[in-house]
């Protein structure tokens, strides 16, 4: 008993940890749900491997206004990052692919060309960093803008993935709402603690910043 209430202490202290393993663990579910299909097998596992790089290094920038966990270190490279980093990207990629499996027709998926999609990325990037650090809207809405402007392009030329995109959103959604009610159940009140709750993304539905929806939703 003393050591199951260490193990609760632990991960009720550290949420952002357990968030990233919670997701984890959805990326291994869903990676093994996917059984022969190598492309995407092979797309979640590329996806996890740049945003595993990608992620520790914005997050910095939301550090700043938007929301202030608690981290097993004071590294500049948070651990937490890498692993949120990994499992969120795979399982937004193996999400799609099963929606796009029910919902569409093989020939209808369409894709990216390879460099397209690296420009694309990388571009987001630097439109999300101009406006968090050179506009006075904060590292939110500068993440937002950068997404739906990707959204929009990636949409223009593909058009047919929007129900696809739309329905893998959603499920996000519904994969992250438990975990949130798992780390208010561990410690009640750490939404208010790790959050910075003002204005509309700060606003709660469920007692979860509206922003969290919007984010997986993009």
């Amino acid at each position: 008993m003393m050591r199951m209430s260490l193990v609760f202490d632990f991960f009720g202290h550290y949420i952002y940890f357990l968030a990233g393993l919670y997701f984890l663990g959805w990326w291994a579910v869903i990676f093994l749900f996917l059984k022969n299909d190598r492309v995407a097998k092979n797309r979640m596992v590329l996806l996890s491997a740049i945003y595993m790089v990608m992620v520790p290094f914005i997050e910095h920038i939301t550090l700043i206004d938007w929301w202030r966990p608690v981290f097993l270190s004071d590294s500049f490279i948070h651990i937490e990052d890498v692993i949120f980093g990994f499992s969120i990207a795979g399982v937004a990629s193996g999400v799609y692919s099963i929606v796009r499996n029910w919902t569409t027709r093989a020939q209808e998926s369409g894709r990216l060309p390879g460099w397209y999609g690296v420009c694309l990325v990388a571009s987001t990037i630097i439109l999300f960093v101009m406006l968090a650090f050179f506009s006075p809207i904060g590292s939110f809405w500068a993440s937002v803008i950068a997404l739906v402007a990707m959204n929009i392009v990636i949409v223009s030329r593909i058009p047919r993935i929007i129900s696809s995109a739309s329905f893998t959103g959603v499920a996000l959604v519904a994969i992250a709402v438990p975990g949130y009610f798992v780390g208010s159940y561990l410690h009640p009140g750490w939404i208010g603690e790790y959050w910075v709750l003002d204005g509309l993304p700060g606003r709660t539905i469920m007692a979860i910043p509206i922003g969290e929806y919007i984010y997986y939703l993009l």
